[in-house]
């Protein structure tokens, strides 16, 4: 008798093991794979991966642009003012910005760098970053962070304007 009560037991523990480990074929949780190209983002705040490389993007098609192709091998003294802030996040750090977009035009080699308090220059390179905000009555929200660079001559005249836009949106909040 003990020892017929003993297999049922392993029986019984045997099978739990077994059935324990089954799925019922449903998702658990929410979990899901990411592309290991894409930035993703858990609420609506801008990180530095996402501003550094929309910089990079807009330099980099500015030193395409046919303004800077004009210079030939001129290499025009340039002063490069640091992103200015209008978004509605304070705590964006301007000055890695400021160095990223320095350090392409640096590697570019199409323009001597001079400093901020410079009177000697021949263009002026700034960058303004704004954010606009919509709220859904469900708790959704979406942000749009827009950043433009500008370059101008000594006098002021306009010469290009690059422009980049980051859109991130958070959906609504569960019941529970």
């Amino acid at each position: 008798m003990t020892t017929r009560f003993l297999h049922l037991i392993c029986a019984a523990i045997v099978l739990c093991f077994f059935f324990g480990c089954v799925t019922t074929g449903q998702p658990q949780g929410r979990v899901a794979m990411l592309d290991v190209s894409e930035r993703p983002h858990l609420d609506t705040q801008l990180n530095m991966t996402d501003l550094m490389a929309l910089a990079e993007k807009l330099t980099n098609e500015m030193l395409m642009s046919d303004v800077v192709a004009g210079w030939g091998s001129k290499r025009p003294r340039l002063v490069i003012s640091p992103l200015k802030n209008n978004s509605v996040m304070d705590n964006i750090p301007e000055e890695q910005v400021y160095d990223r977009i320095k350090g392409i035009l640096l590697e570019a080699g199409v323009a001597r760098i001079v400093h901020q308090s410079s009177n000697n220059y021949d263009y002026v390179l700034y960058g303004v970053l704004d954010s606009t905000q919509e709220y859904g009555g469900d708790g959704s929200e979406i942000r749009d962070f827009n950043v433009t660079l500008n370059l101008s001559t000594i006098d002021g005249e306009d010469l290009g304007r690059w422009n980049g836009r980051i859109k991130l949106a958070k959906g609504k909040r569960p019941l529970f």
